[in-house]
């Protein structure tokens, strides 16, 4: 295996991401059905949206910078995970890729209290380059719940999920690497001295399948921050279908992740942001704008509002200015039969079908550039394909 040192000349890698519904996840259940899927789906999506309303809320009290409450980790399947190793010698590790939490943890013996993970736990006194962090260097207090071990020698961290999920241990440096097949090359990119908590005390709705988080927003130490000196701050990824067997969603770093064809910026308002947000400016079906009011999809300087990427979110939510007239529209275009699944506004159909209406949603984004979506894209990837519009629990969102 190649190892090539870790240099601040903004030199690139590329990983692969694991979604847990492939068939290339060690963890593929090919019994699992289309519902309980969509469940999964649906009920995730929910979580994580009541978790943004709540912190872009000025006026909740209960997520405030000061406390420590991060984004719904919740019993679901539907995620994308990082494969890695760390310690020397090194441990192989399938975390949670994240873009909606800021800090790099793993679950490490040994444990006060641990969820039953399917693989072996991180054991820290057999890595010669595990290093504990002192309370008095600055990187400590960048932590959620930070403070200092009882005897005073050892920073800690706290950091709680909504559902009442959380992770207590200490905090360290550990090299992380990460398997690479650049230019057809099988080797690695090694990351040494990484900040990252060391938890003795998880509880909660972990799912087996992860070993621990991968943090990717722009906190001051998600395991992207921690990064950027590498790779320049810069980062992409590409979602391919999850049942394609010949293919695998990937993420690229520093100079490999090159921009081809139109791209759009991310926001900037006034209000301090560690999540991605977009400028958001109408919506298409076919080829007819909708007309949605302008500064519908605006972040206010208050934080209310705006569009997040996130993903652990496989829905997307609209404010419901922008979801009626959608609605409305798909209405008019789509003459297929009605499927009733719960709450949900669905169609069935061929794949032909939706081809030959032209009838996939775009996004129109500042500047004017259309994110469109094929019918594959547009659809979720069932068979037969089912096209729908999800109510969610906010009474402004859809």
């Amino acid at each position: 295996m190649r190892i090539p040192p870790a240099t601040e000349d903004g030199g690139g890698f590329s990983a692969e991401l694991i979604h847990s519904y492939s068939p290339l996840s060690p963890f593929y259940n090919p019994n699992i059905t289309a519902a309980d899927q969509w469940a999964s789906i649906n009920l995730q999506s929910s979580i994580r949206l009541k978790y943004f309303e709540a912190i872009t809320s000025p006026t909740n009290s209960a997520l405030q910078p000061t406390a420590t409450m991060r984004a719904p980790l919740i019993r679901s399947n539907y995620i994308f995970l990082i494969k890695l190793s760390m310690g020397t010698p090194s441990k192989d590790a399938l975390l949670l890729f994240d873009t909606g939490s800021n800090m790099l943890w793993v679950q490490c013996l040994p444990c006060t209290e641990c969820y039953d993970q399917l693989q072996p736990i991180f054991d820290p006194s057999k890595s010669s380059s595990f290093n504990r962090l002192p309370c008095s260097i600055s990187a400590c207090g960048k932590l959620p719940g930070n403070w200092c071990s009882p005897d005073g020698k050892t920073c800690t961290y706290h950091i709680r999920y909504l559902g009442g999920s959380m992770s207590i241990g200490e905090v360290a440096r550990e090299d992380f690497i990460f398997p690479t097949t650049d230019s057809g090359d099988v080797g690695a990119f090694k990351l040494s001295g990484m900040v990252f908590g060391c938890g003795h005390r998880n509880e909660g709705t972990f799912i087996r399948s992860m070993e621990g988080v991968a943090g990717m927003g722009m906190g001051p130490m998600s395991l992207l921050s921690q990064m950027s000196g590498w790779i320049m701050a810069r980062f992409s990824h590409c979602f391919v279908d999850v049942k394609r067997q010949l293919h695998v969603s990937q993420i690229l770093f520093g100079d490999r992740a090159m921009l081809i064809g139109n791209f759009t910026p991310f926001a900037v308002s006034a209000g301090k942001s560690d999540y991605y947000y977009l400028n958001l400016i109408d919506i298409s079906v076919g080829s007819e704008r909708l007309s949605i009011p302008p500064g519908t999809f605006t972040r206010a300087a208050s934080g209310e509002g705006g569009m997040i990427l996130d993903t652990g979110t496989p829905l997307t939510y609209l404010k419901r200015a922008g979801y009626d007239l959608l609605e409305k529209k798909v209405r008019d275009v789509v003459t297929l039969k009605r499927v009733e699944m719960g709450s949900s506004f669905c169609y069935e159909g061929d794949m032909e079908d939706l081809d030959a209406m032209n009838s996939a949603p775009s996004f129109l984004l500042s500047p004017l550039h259309e994110a469109m979506a094929s019918a594959d894209e547009a659809l979720h990837p069932f068979s037969p394909w089912d096209l729908g519009l999800e109510p969610s629990l906010s009474e402004d969102l859809q």
